[in-house]
């Protein structure tokens, strides 16, 4: 499971412009364009072209840009201002400004106070019992950013690992196997819906059979594997996975 990527993308930088809620969003490739309903008060730098000077732009290949962009998502659905940090200069998308941080700006208005007030999705460890922050953006079940503590300026990442496990046996019976080595995964119905981890032990394995989220899959052949332990503790969620609660 890939664990936490802390990012910071508060306002600290001199380059900051006036908040406002966002008027444009589109996505080309692997950049994201975008501007807010307020000119910006500081000086673009030269790269910048006069037809997209109040736009901004980021790349998504970045573990920093894509969690500005759940920020984005965010601001939009709850109708939120945002601020925009610049980097002042175009290295993303050429003759667009470069986005180098976002921070939004909570407000609760006559106009966004019912979505203030409506549910929203929290995530929590394995067994329920401890809140761990409030989900930014729900676009798949297993793989979101989530905003911990609360903090609207820090974001952490969760990915429910899904795995796939061999059998030596049919009908996914039998020692199971894993192919991939010190990797902790999960399986729904399998150990008890627990965490399973794979070990350094490797051998060659006459497999009968495999069980993935699809079910169980008769196979054969032969196929280097690594062991499993099924007492695996994660960090974050526990002994399973981390649940996810509307409140």
């Amino acid at each position: 499971m890939n664990k936490f990527y802390l990012l910071a993308i508060m306002l600290s930088s001199s380059y900051a412009n006036a908040a406002a809620q966002v008027n444009y969003l589109n996505i080309d490739g692997d950049a994201v364009h975008f501007s807010i309903a307020e000119s910006k008060t500081e000086t673009s730098p030269s790269c910048v072209v006069a037809e997209t000077n109040e736009r901004f732009a980021f790349s998504l290949k970045t573990d920093a840009g894509r969690a500005m962009y759940s920020l984005l998502i965010t601001a939009m659905a709850a109708k939120q201002d945002l601020a925009v940090e610049s980097a002042q200069d175009c290295a993303d998308v050429a003759g667009i400004e470069r986005a180098d941080g976002i921070s939004i700006t909570p407000t609760v208005t006559s106009a966004n106070a019912e979505s203030s007030a409506s549910k929203q999705f929290y995530l929590y460890t394995g067994d329920g019992q401890k809140k761990l922050g409030r989900i930014a953006s729900l676009d798949s079940y297993r793989q979101f950013y989530y905003l911990a503590n609360d903090d609207v300026s820090t974001f952490s990442f969760y990915e429910k690992a899904l795995g796939t496990l061999y059998f030596s046996q049919d009908n996914c019976q039998g020692e199971a196997f894993a192919i991939n080595v010190d990797t902790a995964q999960h399986i729904d119905g399998y150990n008890n819906n627990m965490y399973y981890k794979s070990t350094s032990d490797y051998s060659v394995v006459e497999k009968k059979s495999y069980l993935s989220t699809k079910g169980c899959i008769a196979t054969s052949g032969s196929k280097g594997m690594y062991t499993i332990e099924l007492s695996y503790v994660d960090p974050l969620c526990g002994e399973s996975p981390c649940q996810i609660k509307e409140e």
